[in-house]
């Protein structure tokens, strides 16, 4: 499930308010949809510009299990959700 729970989004949206980053600044998941698969890049579902609101648990998804004292770079493998956001970002390809 790629969607951010309600008082999560509310806290991310208040912050980002109180900053007085809103409606300049989007936040994603928009309330109510989920993050594309990781199969489908970021742009090609609209999300362009803003924050990516993400837990810890949906960062890693796709990863697989990674060894312990591993290379924190082998969490990117090609169809996780953090190779999804890095290439977002511009890197990756």
């Amino acid at each position: 499930e790629s969607l951010i729970t309600p008082p999560l989004r509310l806290d991310a949206k208040r912050d980002l308010d109180d900053m007085g980053l809103t409606p300049e600044i989007k936040l994603y998941p928009e309330a109510g949809k989920p993050l594309p698969g990781t199969t489908k890049s970021f742009e090609s579902a609209g999300i362009r510009d803003g924050v990516v609101f993400i837990t810890y648990s949906l960062l890693v998804s796709g990863s697989g299990k990674v060894a312990k004292g591993a290379d924190p770079e082998s969490l990117i493998t090609p169809q996780s959700r953090l190779a999804q956001l890095v290439k977002w970002l511009g890197g990756g390809g």
